[in-house]
């Protein structure tokens, strides 16, 4: 699956919390500069009961875990980003 043109960063914490993936994406490329990023946190099985899907916004940096490529998500974690990217 191709990274969505708006996912700008992704990172893994390696499973210290819940939410161990973060994805950044930009949501208004007209909206004025602001250090935060519009986020979709993630658990490693987000489409489960007990799963962990949330948008929120935060500051990149090391506190997110390592940067990964797109590519390194699992196949199902990058399935579901794409389809709350759909959902608006």
């Amino acid at each position: 699956m191709a990274k969505p043109a708006n996912v700008t960063g992704v990172w893994d914490n390696g499973g210290k919390t819940v939410d161990r993936y973060t994805v950044a994406v930009q949501a208004d490329p007209d909206a004025p500069w602001s250090p935060y990023l519009s986020t979709l946190a993630l658990s490693l099985d987000p489409t489960s009961p007990q799963g962990f899907s949330q948008w929120t916004e935060g500051l990149p940096g090391p506190h997110l875990g390592r940067e990964i490529s797109w590519e390194e998500l699992p196949e199902h974690v990058r399935a579901h980003v794409a389809a709350r990217l759909k959902e608006g």
